[in-house]
């Protein structure tokens, strides 16, 4: 070389490390990304854009304007592009107790987990594991987030904890497979709580298949007729209520709802013939299905049928009776109507159960007359 100097390699210790410095940089590029993702409020974009107002002296425009909280809630932050996911469902109680729920942010989750990908392959398995964490924060289900805070983990040294993330996914992987609501699998993985699934994650699958079912009948009903369906099954050691809905001649949308009626007694749910009912059970099941059923008619369904399945098959006069009465519920001294009188509605058992069925009684060759009349109620 010229003048007796060398030109520094790629590599070579007094060189600049450019592999590193590419990583190092798409980290950032994944960061911005995920900012974005969470958009103004939670990336920071409102926080900084207040803040630079706030430098202005007192009395000068900008800060006079930064100042009107009115003006800048009502004008300025409906124009920076918040949508509801953006914002936590908030849900106040009757004894005053507030319930809180995120949506998942799959965009913003994919980028940490990508940004954990080029930390760890950039030597930095600390800052890796925050971001893979961050990841799974933004969207429990995005599992290679997961897969990324294993990796971390193993990378410090922390095999017990890595293993531990390995048996979450395998958890979410095997109730994924027995369950259409992914919030029960995500809820045996220990990534949402309870209260999450029922603030965010059920009202969400009911509102995208309530409008599947919807726009599926509108060419042939004016006014969608359905039918509810009900079983118990056991489910993180209690009795679960699963709200299924059929329409059309066999159209069915699976698990479209679902509540924890009893936290206790699971292994009852599923004792043959037909699966039994705790008393917590059926103290509230009819109500929920009440519930269940004036929800569908606030999308513009109307139910002309409820079968009572698993756990249900024995209690069909009680089901009717608490429909027909309405939804009263005695809370805190108080009683609240959860849902109108019901009349008008075929209720009927169902003809075999998954308990009946594991217990080896044949499944009826023919539907029971009830059944069909159910079915020509619900199918023009």
């Amino acid at each position: 070389a010229r003048g007796g100097h060398s030109r520094p390699r790629v590599g070579d210790a007094q060189g600049p490390r450019e592999p590193e410095a590419r990583r190092e940089g798409a980290a950032k590029l994944y960061r911005n990304a995920a900012l974005a993702a969470m958009g103004p409020l939670e990336g920071g974009h409102l926080r900084a854009f207040t803040a630079c107002l706030e430098a202005w002296p007192e009395g000068s425009a900008q800060r006079r304007f930064v100042d009107n909280e009115e003006l800048l809630w009502s004008e300025i932050v409906p124009r920076m592009g918040i949508s509801a996911h953006m914002l936590d469902v908030v849900e106040r109680l009757p004894d005053g107790e507030t319930l809180r729920g995120r949506h998942p942010n799959k965009g913003a989750a994919i980028a940490f987990a990508n940004r954990a990908q080029a930390l760890l392959l950039a030597g930095e398995p600390k800052r890796a594991l925050l971001s893979a964490r961050r990841a799974t924060e933004e969207d429990p289900s995005y599992v290679k987030g997961h897969h990324r805070e294993r990796k971390a983990l193993e990378a410090l040294g922390k095999k017990k904890k890595a293993r531990a993330i390995k048996q979450e996914m395998e958890d979410y992987t095997i109730v994924r497979a027995m369950h259409p609501t992914e919030a029960h699998a995500l809820i045996a993985a220990g990534w949402i709580s309870f209260e999450r699934a029922q603030l965010v994650y059920s009202p969400l699958r009911f509102r995208e298949a309530a409008q599947f079912v919807v726009e599926k009948l509108k060419e042939t009903q004016d006014v969608p007729r359905v039918e509810a369906r009900a079983s118990l099954v056991p489910f993180q050691g209690g009795q679960c209520l699963i709200l299924s809905l059929v329409y059309g001649f066999a159209g069915e949308v699976m698990s479209m709802d679902w509540i924890m009626v009893d936290g206790d007694n699971g292994d009852m749910a599923e004792q043959p013939p037909n699966g039994h009912a705790s008393e917590s059970a059926l103290q509230h099941a009819p109500m929920r299905i009440g519930v269940f059923i004036q929800d569908l008619a606030a999308i513009g369904m109307k139910t002309v049928a409820v079968m009572c399945g698993q756990g249900l098959v024995d209690h069909v006069d009680l089901v009717r009776d608490r429909l027909e009465q309405g939804g009263a519920h005695e809370y805190m001294g108080k009683t609240f109507n959860m849902h109108p009188p019901y009349k008008d509605l075929i209720v009927y058992p169902a003809n075999s159960t998954a308990a009946s069925e594991d217990s080896g009684i044949p499944v009826p060759l023919m539907p029971s007359a009830i059944s069909r009349r159910a079915t020509a109620a619900r199918w023009p």
